[in-house]
């Protein structure tokens, strides 16, 4: 688990946290969040579309990695609200982000090693 300070915070209910927890994305969290990101928008023929946004994508991954918020008066659990994710400062979201490339970028390291194992295992 990762965790990440908040220079700045987030307000939630009255409460201040200032650390998040976050983890690598579940299957399932990352077809929720791909399918969040889509709307359904009509053509000029009025037929219907699929409009994918990747900014909306990346919000909804990043909500759903985040597993607990701390703060001095308590703590809450995840994954956070997109209402709630649009009130970090730009600074503090930035910092979020870059967190869940890195999570992201040390699982995919981890599944191409077990894979190489594994090869390297049936090869013998």
């Amino acid at each position: 688990m990762a965790r990440v300070d908040l220079k700045d915070g987030v307000t939630i209910g009255g409460t201040l946290y200032s650390t998040l927890e976050m983890l690598p994305l579940t299957a399932g969290d990352a077809i929720d969040a791909a399918e969040a990101s889509e709307k359904i928008q009509l053509t000029e023929n009025l037929e219907p579309v699929i409009v994918h946004s990747p900014a909306r994508a990346t919000a909804e991954r990043i909500r759903r990695q985040i597993k607990r918020l701390e703060g001095a008066d308590g703590e809450m659990q995840g994954p956070m609200q997109l209402s709630d994710l649009r009130k970090l400062s730009e600074g503090d979201y930035l910092q979020v982000a870059q967190m869940a490339d890195v999570i992201d970028g040390l699982y995919m390291q981890r599944e191409a090693s077990e894979q190489g194992r594994a090869e390297s295992t049936s090869a013998e």
